[in-house]
Order: C-alpha cells, then sequence, then structure tokens
C-alpha cells in the first residue's frame, strides 16, 4: 500500500480495499458546494475569525473569538487550524 500512495503513512497493518468504482473528493470543491447550498437557503455565514470555544445557552449557541462573540439558533462548525 505505501508504495501506490506514498503520501501517507502507514503503520503496516493496515488492510486496504479496492472499489473500482470509487472515486475521490476534492476538499475544496466540496467547500465551495456546500458553502453554495448554504447560501441558497439563506444560512448565516461568518468567515475570517479564530474560533476560541464556544458553548451551548438557553437559546442556542454562543460562539467565541478573539474580535466578537456571535450568538445564534444553530450551529454549525468548520474549522481548520
Amino acid at each position: 500500500m505505501q508504495s501506490r500512495f506514498p503520501a501517507f503513512c502507514f503503520e503496516g497493518d493496515e488492510e486496504d480495499y479496492h472499489d473500482p468504482g470509487a472515486s475521490y473528493v476534492m476538499p475544496l470543491r466540496c467547500i465551495e458546494v456546500q458553502l453554495g447550498e448554504a447560501k441558497r437557503l439563506v444560512a448565516a455565514i461568518t468567515t475570517g475569525y479564530r474560533m476560541t470555544g464556544w458553548n451551548s445557552t438557553k437559546g442556542g449557541y454562543r460562539v467565541e473569538t478573539a474580535e466578537v462573540a456571535f450568538d445564534c439558533e444553530t450551529l454549525i462548525l468548520c474549522t481548520a487550524p
């Protein structure tokens, strides 16, 4: 497996399964599609902040950033380092 997938670090005890009908995922394209669908459904999308924490509140959720806090009824977090 290591020779077929040199970008991955295997331990040596893994097993692989080849599915000739399978495909691959382009992560950035998936994000674009999901954001587009969320916008189509009129979801509030907030980007450009580094989240420092979140917690549930009486009315939903509170997301904390270094700059500001956001309150919402429904929360979907998509974070990156």
